[in-house]
């Protein structure tokens, strides 16, 4: 409850900085959320964004192995040399997509998905799906039949390629995130804070 508390005043004192916080308290009057709402909304954007960003980062870290990096840091230096990286560069580094989309199906931050229950009966794809059933995707059994190797995704060799590289390497209606109106928010927001991380580690460390 600090950080409403904070907020007000600095907005009181007209010194506050623009943050979703602000924006919250400024709407209160139309949406009706108290101060304890408004800090559980920007909370959870915090403690649902942190560790998660922050365990597939250390997936790329711990486990990817020397040569995917080394072919990492070519690609890098090719198309960023000293400057710093933008998200229109994401088009000329194939690899590093490659390599995120590989890590979140190699080793997916949740081992399922959250759950959802039907609202009333449906039949999807000739399965009926009965009001008040519980449904969710499991991620946990990808890692175990196919070993990590972005090159699936380079190589128009394996079944897994598709092309054009610049269509196809992308996060959206990836599985991870899920499928139709189960789809997950924030994939634009996983792969762009990937592409800024993981090319910082592999500019940085000089992999």
């Amino acid at each position: 409850m600090r950080m409403p508390t904070e907020v007000t005043a600095r907005m009181e004192a007209g010194i506050t900085q623009p943050s979703y916080m602000q924006h919250l308290l400024e709407s209160k009057v139309s949406t009706e959320l108290s101060d304890m709402e408004c800090a559980y909304i920007v909370g959870m954007i915090g403690l649902a964004g942190v560790p998660t960003m922050s365990s597939a980062v250390l997936t790329y870290l711990l486990t990817l192995s020397p040569q995917w990096q080394t072919r990492l840091q070519a690609e890098v230096d090719m198309a960023c040399d000293d400057r710093t990286p933008e998200l229109s560069d994401s088009f000329q580094v194939p690899i590093l997509r490659a390599i995120i989309m590989e890590l979140l199906r190699w080793r997916p931050i949740t081992l399922s998905s959250i759950p959802h229950e039907s609202t009333e009966d449906s039949i999807y794809d000739g399965h009926l799906f009965q009001k008040a059933r519980i449904s969710t995707q499991i991620n946990g059994q990808s890692h175990v039949t196919r070993p990590c190797n972005p090159g699936r995704l380079l190589n128009p060799l394996y079944p897994s390629y598709k092309g054009p590289l610049g269509v196809y390497l992308s996060t959206r209606n990836f599985t991870t995130f899920g499928y139709g109106r189960q789809v997950r928010m924030g994939m634009d927001l996983v792969e762009n804070e990937l592409f800024v991380a993981i090319w910082g580690e592999g500019d940085g460390l000089g992999c």
